[in-house]
């Protein structure tokens, strides 16, 4: 974790705050000329910041700025959720965005149940052999 950083928390806080406002303004002049809305995202805040992600990640290790970060990047997060779901942002890029950057995953229960009489000799051999 690097020693000093860029930003006091107050200042990472209002820098944060300034980001997601010019985003917001930026999309009501999109809006007035029926042109596509930014999205918020990790890597336009850092560009915004003037940083870079792993220093980013390094506020968010920090007791003083943990809780920002981590609010500005649920912030984001939402915004890529709920945008993909009404679809306002292309939905392959928004589940790559949520996996790479917020741990979403894919998750598959498959649950299958085989009655030994459903077996024959080999099969039983094998599976209690474990080479299934």
């Amino acid at each position: 974790m690097a020693g000093a950083l860029k930003f006091t928390p107050d200042e990472l806080r209002e820098k944060i705050a300034m980001y997601f406002s010019d985003i917001d303004e930026q999309n009501m002049q999109a809006k007035l000329f029926d042109e596509k809305p930014r999205p918020y995202t990790v890597s336009g805040l850092c560009v915004f910041l003037g940083i870079f992600r792993e220093t980013l990640l390094d506020y968010g290790k920090r007791p003083d700025t943990a809780e920002i970060v981590k609010m500005a990047k649920y912030k984001v997060e939402t915004c890529i959720e709920e945008g993909s779901l009404t679809g306002r942002w292309n939905v392959i890029g928004s589940i790559f965005n949520l996996k790479n950057n917020f741990g979403w995953v894919d998750k598959f229960d498959v649950s299958t149940t085989v009655q030994p009489e459903q077996l024959n000799a080999v099969e039983i051999k094998r599976l209690l052999q474990g080479k299934d």
